[in-house]
Formats: C-alpha cells, sequence, structure tokens
C-alpha cells in the first residue's frame, strides 16, 4: 500500500511538471505579441516615436485629391517634394487641393508657439509687463536678443515669438502665468479644438513631443483666422518694433520668414529642430482664395512650400 501512494505522489509530480512546461512553451513570446497589437484611439493621442530622417518625395498619388489638366490636356504635376506631410487647402469654401500623409502625427517644433500666442492672447494679457530673469534667458537659441532684467510687455515678447520665433519670449509667458496652468490652458484648448492627434509639452516647441497632424493644423489656423487675426497679421510683418520699458530704448526684430512682407502672405509660422526637420504653415491670399500650405518635416520648408503654391494656383487657374 505504501509503495502505490509513493508511485501515485510520484506520478502526480511529473504531471504537474509537464502541464507546467506545456503553458511556458504555449506562452507567445513579447515579438509575438507586439505584432498583434493593433493601433486604437488611445495610441492616436500618445506621442510616438519621431519618423526616420529618410523622406519619400512627394508625387502625383492617390493622396493628392485633384490630378487637374493643363488647356493642352496634360497633367499639372505635382511637384516632387522631401516633406513627410504635406496638404494645401482652399480655406474658401474648404477643399482640399492635395494631402500627402494628413493624418500622420509629427513634431511641429515652433508651430507650437501659434498655441502658445492664443492662450497669451485669452489669458494672459498683452499689456501685462514681464520681467525677464536667468531661467528665461537660458532657453535654447538667442533668438530676439533678451538679457536678463529687461522689461517688456506680454505684447512684444508675442511679436518676438512669432516674428523671430524666440524660445526665450515663449518660456517667459509661460512662466508669468504660471507655467504649470499655462501648459494645461494650451492643453484645454487642444482638447476644445477637437485636434485629437496633437500633444503639448512645452511652450516653445523644442520637446519632440510637442507633436501633431496636418488635420490638426488646419482645424488650429481656422480658428486663428476667426478669432485671432490680429496674431497672424504680426506673423506677416517682415520686421517691427519692440520697446524694453525700463530703459525705453527700442528694437527692430526681423521676421526668419521668407514670405514675410509679401502681398499675398497672410501669416503664418516656421519651425525647426533636428528631430521635426524643417516645418511650415503658411496661409496665402491668391485672387481673393485663401490657401493654406502646410509642410512637415522638408528638407526646403520654404523651397517646397513655394513650389506647392505655384501647383495650387495653376489648379485654380485651369
Amino acid at each position: 500500500m505504501k509503495f502505490g501512494l509513493q508511485v501515485f505522489s510520484l506520478a502526480t509530480i511529473v504531471l504537474i511538471f509537464s502541464f507546467a512546461g506545456s503553458l511556458s512553451d504555449d506562452t507567445p513570446s513579447k515579438e509575438s505579441m507586439d505584432s498583434k497589437i493593433k493601433i486604437t484611439s488611445l495610441q492616436k493621442t500618445s506621442p510616438i516615436a519621431v519618423a526616420e530622417p529618410t523622406a519619400m518625395p512627394l508625387m502625383a498619388t492617390k493622396n493628392s485629391v485633384y490630378n487637374p489638366r493643363n488647356s493642352d490636356g496634360e497633367n499639372l504635376k505635382i511637384p516632387k517634394i522631401t516633406a513627410r506631410v504635406a496638404t494645401i487647402t482652399l480655406l474658401n469654401p474648404g477643399k482640399q487641393l492635395l494631402e500627402f500623409n494628413p493624418e500622420k502625427r509629427h513634431p511641429i517644433a515652433s508651430i507650437t508657439k501659434l498655441i502658445t500666442s492664443v492662450i497669451a492672447a485669452d489669458f494672459v494679457g498683452f499689456q501685462k509687463q514681464v520681467t525677464l530673469d536667468e531661467n528665461d534667458i537660458d532657453q535654447e537659441g538667442t533668438m530676439g536678443d533678451f538679457k536678463t532684467g529687461e522689461i517688456y510687455t506680454i505684447g512684444d515678447l508675442v511679436k518676438a515669438m512669432l516674428i523671430t520665433s524666440s524660445n526665450d519670449a515663449a518660456f517667459a509667458i509661460a512662466k508669468f502665468y504660471g507655467y504649470k496652468n499655462f501648459m494645461d490652458a494650451m492643453r484645454d484648448k487642444i482638447s476644445w479644438l477637437g485636434m485629437e492627434s496633437t500633444t503639448v509639452y512645452d511652450p516653445t516647441g523644442l520637446s519632440q513631443l510637442n507633436q501633431s497632424t496636418a488635420y490638426d493644423l488646419q482645424t488650429l489656423a481656422l480658428h486663428l483666422i476667426k478669432k485671432y487675426p490680429h496674431l497672424l497679421e504680426l506673423s506677416h510683418d517682415k520686421e517691427t518694433e519692440i520697446s524694453e520699458i525700463k530703459t525705453g530704448t527700442k528694437k527692430v526684430i526681423k521676421n526668419i520668414n521668407k514670405f514675410a512682407g509679401n502681398l499675398d502672405f497672410l501669416g503664418g509660422k516656421t519651425g525647426y529642430t533636428d528631430e521635426a526637420g524643417g516645418n511650415l504653415l503658411s496661409i496665402f491670399d491668391y485672387e481673393g482664395n485663401k490657401i493654406l500650405i502646410i509642410v512637415l518635416g522638408a528638407d526646403d520648408r520654404f523651397g517646397e512650400t513655394e513650389a506647392l503654391y505655384e501647383w495650387a494656383k495653376k489648379v485654380l487657374s485651369k
């Protein structure tokens, strides 16, 4: 009887180890599990990895909304560009002329400052005065040539932010209001506008986690046109003047946007970081047609925007 119990116990132990081994062998590896994960709405709004540095040239593909022909019946070829994202939108009455990866999330760099300027207009007030300190001046980049102890109005800092893309100015505005509160207001504004694929982690655009899509940026551009045309007017100026309040010194700052000052340029914003590449949001007026052009991740943001603009004008003239 004792021998029988020993045999039964040994057999039970063998069966237990065999079962455990079979569980281990059947458990999918992390790689196979990852391959089964599908994109969800949560993943869509979470920060994504920055795109690879190589970019396929934009050509006439199914992504283009129109394939227009000229008077001789030949196709109007879409210019080849390096941008990873590109759209051309006719804002009145609202029609896509071309779209390439319009829902692809990409770091937006200093295009972020358009949102920053909106929050400054909504919650801070352009007449408030800010004394710049070392934390403001320590921001990456020297655009604006600000110095510790200088005093400027929020309005003049917004000018520097939109025209020279000053990171010092953007950070100083956010810190003056209360950095956390300012970032919360930026995110609330994004949510209110329905920019579901947009994330912001700083007011300057230095973070590669500040990301958006062309579709979301179209929403932002329309909001600016309708509610904040004065901000677009600031970004249109080729140069402007700001005043240091303590000394009364006036400073002329020049726009880094190559389209600034052109009669048909209504406004926009540049953006560049090593991770983002060249970004540009531009609004033009061609014979009464408001044309929004967005390029993200371009090798030559100004040249490629100009090529797309010339193509759009041919489309509208056909």
